[in-house]
């Protein structure tokens, strides 16, 4: 092939006919999509419309849901003496069945499933909600463990005292020296004066923060986003089928 066949491909330019016609083509899409738009907007309207009524019964009818709450701080000085092992407890350990069943016992209520118990080992803050869709019975559950609460910790307490009391007394005859006897008589007073402070009905190892409020508002369903996202649903889907047919239309064509 000759040299003056060859187009140097610096050489080569775009047609500016070709260009124009590209934009053009690119006006009149857009053109004709708003135009398709506007043609639809019976059916965009209708999508809204059915979407958004839909919506609003749905949110209408679903009942509302209400949450009692509240938050107890547990003493971190409740023996007040120095070298006495304040009471500890893991996080998992209020939310554990044994304490469900500690508390069932002491309100002798079987309904208590549904009440959260949590524990935050750091702040010592220990937070009791309840959800339901009857007020009266999401304040009442919260209410009747916070009642208890302080007692069935206390009775735990009175449980790991009474254990070491006994462990100490059958290791009694194994003592001999006198330093031994010292020490066994130091540990033995500090039990016994743990479980005199246990058994005090005044005596309270939690310190009330948020005492439980029966609730006067929802906290769920959101009804005012429900309908929204009801309704920009709608619109999306309406767009949607307008340019379904627009799409379909243009390939006919």
């Amino acid at each position: 092939m000759s040299d003056q066949n060859q187009t140097p491909i610096a050489n080569q330019r775009y047609s500016p006919r070709a260009s124009s016609t590209y934009y053009t083509n690119n006006e009149i899409d857009f053109r004709e999509l708003f135009i398709a738009l506007w043609a639809g907007r019976v059916i965009l309207v209708l999508s809204v419309l059915v979407f958004s009524v839909t919506a609003a019964i749905y949110a209408v009818y679903k009942p509302n849901v209400y949450q009692a709450e509240a938050k107890f701080f547990l003493s971190n000085d409740f023996y007040g003496v120095k070298g006495i092992v304040e009471q500890r407890y893991s996080e998992n350990f209020f939310s554990g069945e044994n304490f469900k069943r500690e508390l069932e016992q002491r309100t002798q209520h079987d309904n208590l499933e549904d009440v959260k118990i949590s524990y935050d080992s750091r702040s010592r803050i220990i937070y009791i909600s309840n959800i339901s869709t009857d007020p009266e019975y999401a304040y009442e559950a919260v209410q009747t463990v916070s009642m208890a609460l302080n007692d069935v910790i206390k009775q735990v307490e009175l449980k790991k005292v009474n254990l070491s009391i006994n462990s100490l007394l059958s290791n009694l005859e194994m003592i001999n020296s006198g330093n031994s006897d010292e020490f066994f008589d130091e540990i033995y007073a500090q039990q016994i004066y743990k479980k005199i402070l246990l058994e005090n009905p005044a005596s309270e190892l939690i310190q009330v923060i948020d005492a439980p409020d029966k609730p006067t508002s929802h906290i769920k369903p959101k009804r005012a986003l429900i309908v929204t996202l009801g309704t920009l649903l709608g619109g999306i889907l309406g767009v949607s089928i307008i340019l379904v047919r627009f799409a379909f239309r243009r390939e006919d064509d």
